[in-house]
């Protein structure tokens, strides 16, 4: 259910090649996505009344490490190679390695 929605308020999930998908959602869809691995959220505060989210986890039965695993090796390249970042509570600072 949304109530008093002035501005659409999307979900940002970055997805195994660290692509930024911004995802608009209307009352009863359903957004899949592996949230043990890819980066989500929202960014932003609600521009409305309420908004409310429903959400179901689950995990793979018989592999209790699963989300430390390499992505699989089908899945797209990154297309920024930000090299290693990391936050110092105010901003995301990101150093490439030399090659």
């Amino acid at each position: 259910a949304q109530g008093g929605i002035r501005k659409p308020w999307h979900v940002e999930i970055y997805d195994f090649a660290d692509r930024l998908h911004e995802v608009e959602m209307a009352e009863g869809d359903i957004v899949y996505y592996e949230s043990a691995r890819c980066l989500h959220g929202r960014m932003k505060p609600l521009e409305g009344t309420f908004y409310v989210n429903l959400f179901a986890h689950y995990r793979p039965v018989g592999d209790p490490v699963w989300f430390t695993r390499s992505n699989p090796a089908e899945s797209p390249k990154p297309l920024l190679d930000l090299g290693s970042c990391h936050s110092n509570g105010i901003k995301v600072i990101c150093a490439k390695v030399p090659e």
